[in-house]
């Protein structure tokens, strides 16, 4: 199995080097719209071209009021230090664009790297902002995904439906449960899969992909097996392909696939997959959990930021990323998943995952696709958690998949 991937984030690179071309940020007061990868990768860009970000605006105040903790939490370290002064000018705070932004002036730029950008602008120039003067797009997500549609390939490769990408992720759920099976580890359905299980008995209607999770050790143990010894999967792992493992889970792939896929800030090449995801355990005490959860959650946010930079990285960068994911792995192996209180993954759902052990203590029997498969005992703990009112369909407007792909099979000879 062949994996590739390409940077997409040098558009929005190239967009910025343009209005620094065309002076459109000289003397400028420049604002980051959205506290996102793209923000955070634009910042370290423009610092590095000698410009001053002053301030990310964020529409989600739970957003802006996580970044501002942290920074309140931080710069008390360097209250009595010489580096105070530099930690101040390190963390830059974020507002609601009304905050802000809310007394019209003319000096400021706002940068705009997001697929919501005609409602951030519609928004902005409600203000008294101009579009072309004070905010400007610096990445086209829109002409992105058109990048994926156009997508051609060779002769050799037939188009898969929505429905055959879904018999392969099925096989290769099924190989996840023989393999544990075999080898005595645990794993669970999770996410928007145990959702699905639940709500469902199946596939949530309008989800395209499959989310497993396992504790640690059983977690390295099956990537271990998987990548030695099995000629329909590849395993793609921070452990067994770094280089094109941008993620702290893992992927099983079926070999006799192919799919190209769009997961900011990366164009993938690889085939149809599943995702596993890894339980680690937590420290005892809840202000030793924030502190230990909250480093980690500062480290993957660098992690992912040196991937966003990757077209005018070099060897020390990449070095400096090497550095920065050995200490993710070492923190997430540091405490045993069966010692621990409570336990938690990297997933989208950040705290909500921050979950007692003790949901895990008994597996269930769950009905997925009238297959049979292995569920949290604790699953009504764990979806409340981040579903809320998990049995409560979503608003028709909210019921679309989150994953743009293209999938294809060999064409047998």
């Amino acid at each position: 199995m062949k994996i590739e991937m390409e940077n997409i984030n040098r558009y929005m690179l190239e967009n910025i080097d343009i209005l620094i071309e065309e002076k459109k940020l000289e003397d400028k007061r420049i604002v980051l719209f959205g506290l996102n990868t793209s923000s955070y990768a634009a910042r370290e860009y423009l610092e590095k071209k000698g410009f001053r970000v002053c301030a990310y605006i964020d529409n989600d105040r739970k957003k802006v009021d996580e970044l501002n903790d942290i920074i309140n939490e931080i710069l008390p370290v360097h209250m009595q230090s010489m580096a105070y002064e530099f930690a101040k000018k390190e963390f830059i705070r974020a507002y609601n664009p009304e905050n802000l932004l809310k007394e019209f002036c003319d000096d400021y730029v706002i940068l705009i790297a997001s697929k919501y950008y005609s409602q951030m602008c519609e928004q902005l120039e409600n203000m008294g902002y101009k579009e072309g003067k004070h905010i400007y797009q610096i990445v086209d997500f829109y002409s992105l995904e058109q990048q994926l549609k156009d997508f051609k390939v060779a002769d050799d490769y037939i188009p898969l439906s929505h429905e055959e990408v879904r018999k392969y992720q099925l096989e290769i759920l099924d190989e996840v449960k023989r393999v544990c099976e075999q080898n005595n580890l645990r794993y669970y359905l999770c996410g928007g899969t145990l959702l699905g299980a639940i709500r469902h008995k199946g596939y949530i209607p309008w989800d395209d992909d499959i989310d497993v999770i396992m504790p640690y050790q059983d977690y390295l143990k099956f990537i271990e097996i998987i990548d030695k010894d099995n000629e329909h999967y590849t395993i793609l792992s921070p452990y067994t392909n770094k280089e094109q493992c941008f993620t702290f889970f893992a992927r099983m792939i079926h070999n006799d696939t192919f799919m190209k896929w769009w997961e900011y800030p990366f164009l993938m090449t690889s085939g149809v997959s599943i995702d596993i995801f890894a339980l680690s355990g937590l420290p005892d005490s809840e202000d030793e959990i924030r502190f230990y959860y909250n480093k980690v959650r500062r480290l993957n946010t660098k992690f992912i930021s040196s991937y966003l930079k990757l077209s005018y990285n070099d060897n020390d960068e990449i070095q400096a990323r090497e550095k920065i994911r050995s200490e993710i792995l070492e923190m997430l192996e540091r405490y045993r998943f069966d010692d621990s209180k409570k336990a938690f993954c990297i997933t989208k759902y950040k705290e909500k995952d921050i979950l007692p052990t003790s949901i895990y203590d008994k597996t269930i029997k769950v009905n997925f696709e009238d297959r049979i498969y292995d569920a949290a005992g604790g699953y009504d703990i764990y979806l409340k958690s981040l579903y809320g009112d998990y049995m409560k369909l979503p608003p028709v407007n909210q019921r679309t998949g989150c994953h743009n792909y293209k999938a294809y099979k060999i064409r047998e000879k």
